[in-house]
């Protein structure tokens, strides 16, 4: 009987050590590529513009998306464009739950997920990512994926250069990523988020299989989407709404009077109804300054972190709806251009 003791203690300790494990909330897990990501399947169908009373077949697109706080899900909008049907799926256990869209901006090229039923639980085991919002240049990256059995996948980057560039619409611009590093295609690559020190930096944009080189959505992005949706009323982001012309040829800086000022941009047009048509921005105008910081003549300002920066960064990256920034010694209130959101 003295020589089970401690055999029974022995096997109570583990017993409880097991119970503890079980108990752990998924909040004091570490976040990984199984634990913080979410298959997302949807079905698209694309209007038909020579017959617009009609739809184009279903197709079924498949990404990742990043689990966040409240269980919320984020993918980027391209994803979900035109969906009729979206689903979550765990990334393990295959299980699967209708999702709805809560918020979308094509324009930022971000969507936000949730379950349509407030009581489901495929999310319930997994581990929220927070954002990370101090990439910079030659910085280290990993690229999350799961394969198709739930096994994680993670690809090193590394951040060659942080810029201002193309999203999902054409003629709309925000702050990127460009990162070098090899990736390989999955089932449901068509989303992948972007993972610095275990927290979310970011969201695949594009990758170029020859130069091997991505495109990344940026973590401050993300944050000002999520805060705008945090209240309940999605704004968008700010536009200042006016088009541009480099200095670079001498001619046009003679023609626009700045022979003797260095940098600038030509304001070649300036949208009815805009926030710099309201702040009295004429064509023709000369923009040397925004907020204090002096524009050159290719449109860049120097950022404290990044380096040279389209100045439009100022703007879509630096402010939100309702914000005044001066241009020049025009006081500008920012407004939104809706017609994308």
């Amino acid at each position: 009987m003295i020589a089970r003791i401690p055999r029974l203690l022995t096997l109570t300790a583990a017993v409880g050590a097991a119970l503890l494990i079980a108990q752990t909330p998924a909040s004091a897990q570490e976040a990984s590529p199984e634990k913080s990501l979410i298959r997302v399947n949807a079905t698209l169908q694309s209007y038909n513009f020579v017959r617009p009373w009609e739809k184009g077949a279903p197709t079924p697109r498949r990404g990742l998306g990043a689990l966040l706080e409240g269980k919320r899900v984020l993918v980027t909008a391209e994803l979900i464009v035109n969906s009729t049907y979206i689903e979550l799926e765990h990334p393990s256990t295959g299980a699967k739950t209708p999702a709805e869209i809560v918020a979308r901006d094509y324009e930022a090229n971000l969507a936000l997920l949730a379950p349509i039923d407030p009581k489901a639980t495929v999310l319930d085991d997994l581990v929220p990512l927070k954002l990370n919002l101090g990439t910079k240049a030659k910085d280290k990256l990993q690229v999350w994926q799961i394969e198709d059995n739930g096994d994680a996948v993670t690809t090193d980057v590394e951040v060659l250069r942080v810029a201002v560039n193309r999203y999902f619409l054409d003629g709309t611009v925000f702050l990127v990523y460009q990162v070098v590093g090899s990736l390989q295609a999955r089932a449901n690559s068509f989303t992948l988020p972007v993972i610095k020190d275990g927290k979310l930096a970011g969201m695949l944009l594009s990758y170029n299989s020859k130069e091997q080189t991505s495109h990344i959505l940026a973590a401050p992005i993300i944050e000002a989407f999520l805060n705008d949706v945090s209240d309940g009323e999605y704004t968008g982001f700010p536009n200042l709404g006016i088009a541009i012309e480099q200095t670079l040829d001498e001619q046009l800086r003679r023609f626009a009077g700045i022979e003797g000022v260095e940098g600038g941009v030509f304001v070649r047009q300036v949208g009815h109804g805009s926030s710099a048509e309201k702040a009295g921005l004429k064509e023709g105008d000369v923009i040397l300054a925004v907020n204090g910081n002096a524009i050159d003549s290719r449109g860049n300002y120097v950022h404290p972190d990044y380096g040279k920066l389209n100045f439009s960064h100022l703007v879509r990256g630096g402010a939100k709806v309702g914000d005044t920034i001066k241009v020049d010694d025009a006081i500008c209130t920012l407004e939104s251009d809706k017609a994308t959101m």
